[in-house]
């Protein structure tokens, strides 16, 4: 059994009177959301390669960030607090201070998602064979047709939250905070707005003879 995984499936179907019969299936999926790994934004150990480098977990040496498109200028003192801030926030990074982050060892939050399958059969002898008059009605992701935060999938708002910006007189790399829209990161993730995260309907009809 995969143990980031549970599945379960339940059905009943019932008859009444002499020609219905309804049937309800639940289906469920309670799964660890995806891996990813922290790594600095630049190439911090001069290797060529940019934003590979995994980052080490503690108190970074800010330098101000100067305004940049939408993004105001930041002071050392407010790219820190959010720092503290963001990792406060952060499970796996808060857990692992004054380490250095393990490459895919980060996993978004888990996620519960349950699809409602109702059939509603009606059916009768025409002749020597039963006919069958079948309406289906599939809800995917039904807890968020109840719940508008059921159900909903959640993305990495940045696995680089530190830009790096070279080495201060002493050699020590320094580095600037993340911003999006105008704000310093403080979260690790955020709503996967899309169809992965709604309710949807799929209706159907069928004949069976």
């Amino acid at each position: 059994m995969n143990p980031d995984r549970i599945i379960t499936s339940l059905s009943y179907k019932f008859s009444y009177g002499k020609n219905l019969a309804t049937t309800f299936s639940l289906f469920g999926e309670i799964a660890r959301g995806n891996n990813y790994s922290y790594t600095y934004n630049g190439d911090v150990n001069n290797d060529g390669n940019n934003a590979s480098d995994l980052m080490y977990i503690s108190n970074p040496i800010f330098v101000a960030q100067a305004a940049s498109g939408g993004n105001p200028a930041r002071s050392v003192d407010e790219q820190f607090n959010a720092w503290q801030e963001f990792v406060r926030n952060t499970p796996y990074l808060r857990q692992n201070l004054n380490k250095y982050a393990g490459r895919n060892e980060a996993y978004l939050p888990w996620v519960n998602r349950f699809d409602l399958r109702i059939v509603q059969d009606i059916f009768a002898n025409i002749g020597s064979r039963k006919h069958t008059l079948q309406i289906t009605a599939d809800i995917f992701n039904v807890g968020n047709l109840i719940s508008k935060t059921a159900g909903v999938r959640q993305i990495v708002t940045t696995a680089q939250p530190l830009v790096f910006r070279g080495y201060d007189a002493n050699g020590n790399a320094t580095f600037n905070l993340q911003q999006q829209n105008g704000q310093l990161v403080t979260k690790p993730w955020q709503n996967n707005l899309s169809l992965a995260s709604t309710w949807s309907m799929q209706l159907g009809v069928r004949y069976i003879f």
